[in-house]
This record gives structure tokens, C-alpha cells and sequence, in this order.
């Protein structure tokens, strides 16, 4: 989420995520987002078998040329492209939810950490509070994030901003309630149809004392590309004390709030691939590391996160477009 581990919605108006989460691995871990279940499996020498970057794209995919993307490359999706359902979980299964919790109930408090409290993480202008209005299971499968607008003020007390959210982690990156090293990482998301205008989606991982231990983004939407553009990134650390940042743009022909899509990385070592309803996007390795970059991908474990933020890279929202779905 670029520098987002570093610094890392009474009258409400409000923007829903909703996320189903699968994390499945053979080496890896599948998320659908939209409802949250999710599924993790690891296990060394597994791999699930995707499309090359450089091999043939399926369906209605291609290369096209973008100034703003890493290598002035992205890729461009169709209207007509059908997301791919979330792989089945392999046998050494090691981390799932299905989000199958009464209506109006939290998230499994074994396997996930609400954001919350009076300073809580803020990467935008949201407040992330622990209540049943910003983040809750539905009662149908799904996982519902909620960024509302309270012009009576937050809870916060790290930062401005009239702005409460949703938002959970795995815990600590390494030793809370899950982390992992290498896998097969995947989320079923529907984001909400302000992403890039206002609204930040992010879907991620990130390792210890960022950005030592690394930060994988498998998906945000922000400003800039209007609601086309899905964002993938790597960052890490220099030996200067600096980060590097590797992005890379996903472009479609409509929005991608028009329907769930699946989002992930293959992580292998000294690899990873992004992909996008199944289809391997980009792929970073230890060979494109700069004279003074470090690859923190071999050597820490990584945890989960899940969260809708407001403003900041999302844009600058008008209060006007609420409430949203």
C-alpha cells in the first residue's frame, strides 16, 4: 500500500465493502472478498498451476502500453470477462473462513484482529472503530466493511478526519493470530463503486518493522484511474534505510465494482506473482532488485489485512455521492 505499514464511515452516511475471503494454498493461500471466507494452505513444493506472465493471457486480456505502470506496461481487461471461482482449498489446508456467522455478528476473533481503539492505524482520513456498523458478517457468507461520514466527530485521537471504517488484520506480523511464508493467495472482492474517488480498498500482507519485513498489495483501488485501475505492489527495504516500490496497473473496460473478482499472489521463494481472476498479471523476483535494494520476501513471515480507507491515495471523497453501496 506504499508506506502504508509505516504510517502503514450522530448521522452516517455509508460506503460498503463487501467481501467474501477464501485464502487456499498449495504453497498458498485463496481469499475472496465481498463476504470474507478464507482459506490457507502451505506447504513447501506446491504449486498451483497459473499462466505464465509472458504465455497467453485467457479470455478477454492483454498487454497495453501505460505511462504510469511499472516497465510502461499494464494489463488491460475486457468488459466481458468472467472472474474465476476461488481454487479448491488443497488437503494441507492450514487457514480458513467462510464467514458463516449470524447477521450483524464480528468476525471470528480467533483468526482476526478488528482495527480499533482511540489511536488505531490511519493510512487516510478514517477512523477504523470496532462496532457492528463497520465491520460485520451478513449473515449470507459475506464479511462487510463500512466507511461512513460523522460530522459530529470520531473517536480517534491520531489524526483529523470525519471519517469511521472497518478494517481487521491476522494479527502481529510475525506471532499473532496467523501469519505465513510462502503460498497461493487469492480474495473473491466487491469493492464499492467510490473506489479511487474517495474510497481506498486494500487487500494485503506485510511482514515485521516495515518496511523491513516487506509489503505485498494484492489489490487497492485508488485515485487516479476512476474506478478502472487495480493496483498490485512490492515494497521493500533499502540498505540506505529508504523502501523501494514496485506497482503495477490492472486496467478494465468498466468499473470494477461492477462484479466480484478475484485478486492474489503465487509466493514462492524468491518470486511472486500477482494475479487477477486467475490470470497471472505481473511477477516480481529476486532479480529485479536494484544495486541498493534488499528482497524481504525469503526471510519473514507475513500476516493479512483487510481494511476500506478513506481519502488519502483514495482520492478526496464528496460527501454528496453518500451513502454507497
Amino acid at each position: 500500500m506504499g508506506c502504508m505499514s509505516e504510517h502503514h464511515s450522530r448521522f452516517l452516511k455509508p460506503l460498503r465493502a463487501v467481501y467474501p475471503l477464501r485464502l487456499a494454498t498449495a504453497v498458498g493461500i485463496t481469499v475472496a472478498i465481498g463476504i470474507i471466507v478464507v482459506a490457507l494452505t502451505l506447504a513447501a513444493g506446491d504449486y498451483i498451476a497459473f499462466e505464465p506472465e509472458n504465455g497467453t493471457l485467457s479470455g478477454p486480456s492483454s498487454v497495453v502500453s501505460d505511462s504510469g505502470a511499472s516497465g510502461g506496461k499494464a494489463v488491460q481487461f475486457g468488459a466481458s470477462a468472467t472472474p474465476s471461482p476461488p481454487p479448491t482449498p488443497s488437503p494441507n489446508l492450514v487457514f480458513d473462513d467462510e464467514f458463516t456467522g449470524a447477521a450483524g455478528t464480528a468476525p471470528d476473533s480467533t483468526k482476526w484482529a478488528i482495527l480499533g481503539g482511540t489511536s488505531p492505524s490511519r493510512w487516510g482520513v478514517e477512523c477504523f472503530v470496532n462496532d457492528r456498523t463497520h465491520i460485520y458478517q451478513d449473515g449470507n457468507g459475506h464479511l462487510v466493511e463500512t466507511a461512513t461520514y460523522n460530522p459530529g466527530g470520531v473517536p480517534c485521537t491520531n489524526g483529523s478526519g470525519l471519517y469511521e471504517s472497518g478494517g481487521m488484520t491476522t494479527g502481529a506480523a510475525t506471532g499473532g493470530l496467523f501469519d505465513f511464508k510462502y503460498g497461493t493467495v487469492v480474495a473473491s472482492i466487491k469493492v464499492p463503486c467510490q473506489s479511487g474517488t474517495g474510497i481506498w480498498p486494500a487487500w494485503w500482507a506485510d511482514g515485521p518493522n516495515w518496511p523491513t519485513g516487506g509489503e505485498v498489495d494484492y489489490l487497492e483501488v485508488m485515485q487516479g484511474g476512476l474506478g478502472y485501475d487495480a493496483h498490485q505492489t512490492f515494497h521493500g527495504p533499502t540498505t540506505s534505510g529508504g523502501h523501494w516500490d514496485l506497482g503495477y496497473t490492472n486496467k478494465s473496460s468498466t468499473l470494477w465494482c461492477n462484479q466480484f473478482h478475484t485478486y492474489g499472489a503465487i509466493w514462492s521463494q524468491g518470486k511472486i506473482q500477482f494475479t487477477v481472476d486467475g490470470i497471472v498479471t505481473h511477477t516480481a523476483t529476486t532479480a529485479d532488485m536494484q544495486s541498493d535494494w534488499t528482497w524481504p520476501f525469503d526471510a519473514y513471515q507475513q500476516r493479512l489485512l483487510l481494511d476500506l480507507q478513506v481519502g488519502g491515495a483514495g482520492g478526496t471523497i464528496n460527501n454528496a455521492t453518500l451513502p454507497q453501496s
